[in-house]
């Protein structure tokens, strides 16, 4: 185990609270990062591997609650971004491929779900909507 570290930082105030976490080895990084107040929580996560890189970014709020996230590969990238708030969900998923580029959309609300599609290549646009 002489190949680990881990590094934890906590700073605390009357009303901000932050900690740092992070883990390294030969070919993995893991930081996590939290900030809290009274009604704001956000969370970022990063985990770093030379083929593939992880972000989860979370916002938290009493009305509103983001998730963002970001997988990225040598040819292949994916972001999810949820929005939700108390009638309303929104769910984009981004797929980005030398060749290709995807964006379904989820929007969910209580007396209306849409959920449109577009697809991109080099010489093809489709957009779907339902």
């Amino acid at each position: 185990m002489s190949d680990l570290n881990v590094v934890f930082l906590t700073v605390s105030m009357s009303d901000l609270n932050v900690v740092v976490l992070t883990v390294s080895m030969s070919d993995l990084k893991v930081v996590v990062l939290t900030v809290s107040m009274s009604d704001l929580n956000v969370v970022i996560m990063t985990v770093l591997m030379p083929d593939l890189d992880v972000v989860v970014l979370t916002v938290l709020m009493p009305e509103l609650n983001v998730v963002v996230l970001t997988v990225s590969m040598s040819d292949l990238k994916v972001v999810v971004l949820t929005v939700s708030m108390s009638d309303l969900n929104v769910v984009v998923l981004r797929v980005l491929m030398p060749d290709l580029d995807l964006v379904p959309l989820t929007v969910l609300m209580p007396d209306l779900n849409v959920v449109p599609l577009t697809l991109s290549m080099s010489d093809l646009n489709v957009v779907v909507q339902t």
